[in-house]
């Protein structure tokens, strides 16, 4: 806006600097103008008028056209610095509009930074909402999969411990039954105790295909808790020392004796 004023103003300038000469020509040529005019004043000294008032009028004129002329040199310079003032006023005006327009453009690249700026911030608000709420869902599957793990091991540890009771019986009832044995008269036994031991260890047998088939469906159900394996491990190979008591102790002995008696007659 200040920079059309300004071009506006230079414009209306540069208008009336020749309005200014053309009036200061007018003055200059009155003189001129009215003598030719009216050449009765040229004729007057004929008539009887002295020489010396027309010579005093022309000085006069002389003089006022002299004036007239450095008025009018002084009105030219004038103008032409005023002119010049103007010129420059008008690409200053210019340089302020360029101003102005490059503030109003980089006005704008700042606007439109600062809309993509909030554009982006929105995103990843909504990005980081989304991320909050599937951590969550994660925490709580889980918290599930911590839960069933917890049970499965509880069940198994039940089940191992009912194992380890009918192990202990039938550990019992083969040694109650080889102390049986070893009381009875040695052709008896010979005969009883094969018959008898034969079907203890059918039965342990038995037992023990059904241990590795209950050890085997339990590793693959705890294959993937590894942390827990050896823990199994141990539950299954080694029986605490109090299922074995000393009147079972004393049975094996006595078998064994009576097994080495029965292979030496044999």
């Amino acid at each position: 806006m200040h920079g059309s004023t300004g071009v506006f103003s230079g414009a209306k300038l540069d208008n009336e600097v020749p309005d200014r000469m053309a009036v200061v020509t007018r003055l200059l040529l009155a003189p001129f103008v009215r003598k030719a005019v009216h050449p009765v004043g040229l004729i007057q000294p004929r008539c009887g008028f002295p020489f010396s008032s027309l010579r005093l009028e022309r000085d006069k004129w002389a003089l006022e056209a002299n004036f007239a002329k450095d008025h009018f040199d002084g009105l030219k310079k004038e103008i032409e610095h005023q002119r010049k003032e103007a010129n420059a006023v008008s690409a200053r005006n210019v340089e302020l509009t360029q101003l102005v327009v490059d503030f109003q453009k980089r006005l704008r690249e700042c606007s439109n930074s600062l809309q993509e700026t909030e554009e982006n911030a929105r995103k990843l608000s909504m990005e980081w909402a989304e991320a909050k709420r599937e951590l969550q869902e994660e925490r709580d599957r889980v918290r599930a999969l911590t839960n069933e793990k917890e049970n499965a091991l509880e069940a198994s540890i039940n089940q191992l411990q009912e194992m380890k009771k009918e192990l202990a019986e039938a550990w019992s009832a083969v040694a109650s039954a080889e102390s049986r044995a070893a009381v009875a008269e040695a052709e008896r036994v010979k005969k009883a105790l094969e018959g008898e031991v034969s079907s203890l260890r059918d039965r342990v047998s038995e037992l023990e295909k059904q241990y590795v088939r209950l050890f085997f469906s339990l590793f693959v159900f705890l294959l993937p808790r590894l942390r827990s394996l050896f823990f199994f491990f141990s539950l299954f190979f080694f029986l605490p020392p109090s299922a074995v008591t000393a009147q079972n102790q004393s049975a094996m002995v006595e078998i064994d004796r009576y097994r080495s008696i029965l292979c030496g007659n044999g």
